[in-house]
């Protein structure tokens, strides 16, 4: 019975301790990876189930600290949300106009 009781102990606290994962999403940066993370985000966002897809924090280095600041505006179970909102600001930001070409040549 001991065997039995030290047993069924072990295996709660296993699934307390699995149940306490804590879960961080770390967003490193290069040249275009910001805009590539937004897109591997939102399948993960769309594939994976809630559970799986959640996290407890998030950090990011340069264009991944872009990304980090877009998902945390979002509570957690949004993250579908928070997916779709990251991929639009980089298909918007793909598709601005940083400078205007005049006649007489670059902006003056």
């Amino acid at each position: 019975m001991a065997k039995f009781a030290a047993a069924f102990a072990l295996g709660m606290m296993a699934q307390v301790a699995q149940a306490e994962k804590c879960y961080v999403l770390a967003l490193s940066s290069g040249e275009e990876s910001a805009a590539y993370q937004a897109g591997v985000i939102k399948g993960l966002a769309e594939t994976l189930d809630m559970h799986e897809r959640s996290y407890d924090a998030i950090s990011g280095v340069q264009g991944g600290a872009v990304n980090a600041v877009l998902l945390s505006a979002y509570e957690k179970g949004d993250e579908v949300a928070a997916a779709d909102r990251l991929k639009t600001f980089w298909d918007n930001a793909a598709n601005t106009t940083l400078y205007k070409s005049w006649r007489a040549g670059v902006v003056q």
